[in-house]
């Protein structure tokens, strides 16, 4: 079998491919890096909401039966509320307040559990009309996550389908990138690189891998020209799609209304149809998601 092509090209084709398992590689990652991103944002959210609930107790709600001497200390280095002490250390609360360590660490165990318990129960709305900071900057990752998630599910089938098939293809066609060894290569081997240029130009060209990889890269420049207007305009069409999605990410964080219907099936009916168990005995098909 002739060869039809040069070395520059074979070697062209190569390189394309590099960058085709590249640009599977980077999106699959930006997705799993968004997603952190994502939890980042809403650690921030629950801190301050915690903190701004923290700031509503007053500290001498550690003492059931009276103020004791331990709160008035804590008050004289105004400490006037829970969260005023909720950053402090137990050993920092006994050394500026005068405190023994016994009261200090008992003290922070209050604060610390009632902490928790407030982070457990907050609950955010997936509303557009938001205009603070962190939630902005929430709905504006929520967005470009949503976007990268959809080409990261669609290059994991990429990558299982035609990962082997290239680089096998790659590894064919080397001997053919420097004309020492196209020289000394058996015919055999010629007539595989050959096939295998034919055969990666072609997938390079294909809608199914090489241009999709490319439209992907397209979409990925136009994602970073995108503020939070774009994201808000996006959450507005379709503010259960995102609060599903956050939901799938940090579990019980939005409100119950905003997550009581997953891919337009009611909570109650999606949760008794959890429940059922199914009986494969005698079934012909396979179930797919």
């Amino acid at each position: 079998m002739q060869r039809l092509f040069s070395k520059t090209e074979a070697r062209q084709v190569m390189e394309s491919h590099k960058g085709f398992k590249s640009a599977i590689d980077r999106i699959i990652k930006g997705r799993d890096e968004l997603s952190q991103i994502v939890i980042d944002d809403i650690c921030v959210i629950r801190y301050e909401e915690m903190l701004k609930k923290l700031s509503e107790i007053p500290i001498d709600d550690i003492d059931t039966g009276g103020k004791s001497s331990r709160v008035a200390a804590l008050e004289d280095h105004d400490i006037k509320t829970f969260a005023d002490a909720y950053d402090m250390s137990a050993q920092s609360l006994a050394e500026e307040c005068g405190i023994s360590g016994y009261d200090a660490s008992n003290i922070k165990g209050i604060i610390d559990s009632k902490a928790d318990e407030i982070k457990n129960g907050i609950r955010i709305r997936i509303d557009a009309e938001d205009m603070s900071f962190n939630f902005s900057k929430l709905a504006s990752d929520l967005f470009l996550y949503a976007r990268i998630s959809e080409m990261a599910a669609s290059c994991e089938k990429i990558r299982r389908k035609y990962a082997g098939i290239v680089d096998l293809e790659m590894e064919a066609l080397k001997i053919a990138c420097a004309d020492v060894g196209w020289k000394l290569a058996p015919q055999k081997e010629k007539n595989n690189a050959v096939s295998a240029f034919d055969r990666l130009t072609e997938l390079g060209c294909s809608d199914t891998y090489g241009n999709l990889l490319s439209e992907f890269g397209r979409e990925l420049e136009k994602l970073k020209t995108y503020g939070p207007e774009k994201a808000r305009d996006e959450i507005k069409k379709d503010p259960r799609l995102y609060a599903s999605l956050l939901e799938d990410i940090f579990p019980n964080f939005v409100c119950r209304d905003e997550t009581e219907m997953y891919y337009g099936i009611p909570d109650d009916i999606a949760k008794e149809a959890g429940s059922c168990r199914i009986l494969t005995e005698g079934l012909k098909c396979e179930l797919k998601k």
